[in-house]
């Protein structure tokens, strides 16, 4: 189980309060790592688009991308924490912002200019767990498509 975040989940459900910033730091990267993963291979300019996205949506600096890097690749998160990781994230972002995240998501998996079906398979249900619908599933792709330059993939 992906420790890190099930301590996180843990102190959260003691104190009652709202998911911190850095929770959400931390879920999202957890997300986009998963997604890097899901073809069977880390490419490298996966990392790199996944690194930027992170320094630009939460204003890092390379020392905090490090702490994080460490923290998210220590394991992989089962089913039930990627619910909780998606959960945390749904409590604290409105539908603009997780629509934002699942286009980051599109962004990282597309880095490579092609798209594995576990990539979309992974992708999608993440959507899901995100409480983002089909319509949105599809503007957002459409959207990282753009900004990647791609026409179909």
């Amino acid at each position: 189980m992906f420790q890190p975040v099930k301590k996180l989940f843990k102190s959260r459900q003691v104190s009652n309060s709202e998911p911190l910033e850095s929770d959400v730091r931390l879920a999202t990267a957890r997300l986009m790592l998963e997604v890097v993963k899901a073809d069977g291979r880390v490419d490298r300019i996966e990392l790199i688009t996944m690194t930027e996205v992170l320094r630009r949506q939460f204003n890092l600096r390379q020392e905090d991308l490090n702490a994080l890097f460490a923290q998210i690749s220590k394991s992989r998160p089962d089913e039930d924490a990627l619910k909780k990781i998606t959960r945390t994230i749904c409590e604290t972002w409105g539908n603009a912002k997780r629509m934002k995240l699942l286009e980051n998501l599109w962004l990282v998996a597309l880095a490579d200019q092609t798209i594995d079906q576990d990539e979309n398979t992974l992708v999608r249900k993440l959507a899901g767990l995100l409480c983002l619908n089909e319509m949105q599933i599809f503007q957002t792709q459409e959207n990282a498509k753009l900004q990647m330059g791609i026409e179909d993939f």
